[in-house]
């Protein structure tokens, strides 16, 4: 920002480590509610920001990445984009934390449950989300994902599908594939275009009197 390479802007990083951003199935852990109720009003609050949706973006890399993305879907009227950097978006099944690295399925399975019933997982997967609501993507906020091509979890091919899926119902999303794998080699050289994305769909900071 202060060599121009960004516009200004106010950056929020709530931690959020195993949470997944989102409230748990059993209630204990109300993390989504936590974004909404509280943490959007502190901010506007205590600093100075532009308190409306078209100056609002979220976005966040592999977990953090599905925890922005599942955002946007939970309060569209919050958020005017929302950015996944290898997000983990991959469809929510019983069998999904067995793909997931050994020290993630915990995590996994505290937020979104065993899973043992036939569409336990379905309130939390994006794509059910939008399948199940298909006006949804008319209100959501623009999607952005960008992944690399190596990635060893094959979430180019799980943001590949996203981004088709959220087209074919009529939203708006973008999708950037490059030459990189799950890790912060590939994170660290994709950083500052990603957030150049997201940054030129927000209203620019008001100026200074």
């Amino acid at each position: 920002m202060a060599a121009g390479r960004l516009p200004e802007m106010l950056v929020v990083s709530p931690r959020g480590v195993g949470t997944w951003f989102t409230d748990a199935h059993d209630g204990r852990a109300r993390y989504g509610a936590f974004l909404d109720r509280t943490l959007v009003p502190f901010v506007d609050g205590a600093f100075r920001t532009l308190p409306r949706r078209s100056a609002r973006a979220a976005a966040g890399i592999s977990m953090g990445g599905y925890g922005a993305v599942r955002w946007g879907l939970r309060s569209p009227d919050l958020l005017v984009v929302t950015g996944g950097l290898s997000a983990a978006v991959q469809q929510l099944t019983r069998r999904s934390h067995e793909s997931l690295p050994f020290f993630i399925r915990p995590s996994f399975r505290r937020v979104f449950g065993e899973g043992r019933s036939a569409g336990a997982l379905r309130g939390q997967d994006v794509a059910s989300l939008l399948l199940d609501s298909p006006s949804l993507v008319g209100r959501a906020p623009e999607l952005l994902l960008r992944c690399g091509t190596e990635d060893e979890y094959r979430l180019a091919d799980v943001a590949s599908f996203l981004h088709r899926f959220v087209g074919a119902l009529g939203g708006r999303s973008e999708l950037v594939l490059e030459r990189g794998a799950h890790d912060w080699a590939y994170w660290r050289a994709s950083f500052l275009p990603f957030v150049s994305d997201l940054a030129r769909r927000l209203d620019p900071a008001e100026e200074r009197p």
